[in-house]
């Protein structure tokens, strides 16, 4: 118990350069992860003032040979990946459920269900693995 009180009582003072370097090892990570940047949310163009209870957002991802087009609406994913070969298709929250598919051959999917909060989709084909920018639903 004494260690333990004498460790509290230290300066909770984090060194400089600590911060850097543990926000650089964090983003390490997942260095072996290609990213799909978002370049299209429907929330973020200039609509309607009013929106009704089953309209859609849109959003579009794409990064290296792999294009994704995802539509989200009333508890269900409707999307399209475009890219070289089979893949599959998962949408993950931050809490740790996942949903997964595996898209036809024209590369349309659908994913029943409901997620809120922080959420991606993760794209595995072949040897590589895909994921897009978390966003908040």
């Amino acid at each position: 118990m004494d260690e333990l009180r004498d460790a509290l009582r230290q300066d909770p003072a984090v060194p400089v350069g600590w911060r850097e370097a543990a926000r650089g090892a964090f983003a390490w990570r997942t260095i072996d992860q290609e990213l799909l940047a978002l370049t299209y949310d429907s929330d973020t163009e200039a609509g309607p003032a009013v929106r009704g209870a089953s309209a859609a957002r849109v959003l579009e991802f794409t990064g290296g040979e792999l294009s994704l087009e995802v539509e989200l609406v009333n508890r269900q994913v409707m999307g399209r990946l475009t890219g070289p070969g089979a893949a599959e298709v998962a949408f993950e929250s931050a809490d740790g459920r996942l949903r997964s598919t595996t898209p036809d051959k024209s590369g349309f999917f659908t994913l029943d269900g409901e997620d809120h909060g922080l959420v991606r989709f993760s794209i595995e084909s072949g040897d590589s693995r895909y994921v897009t920018e978390w966003f908040v639903l």
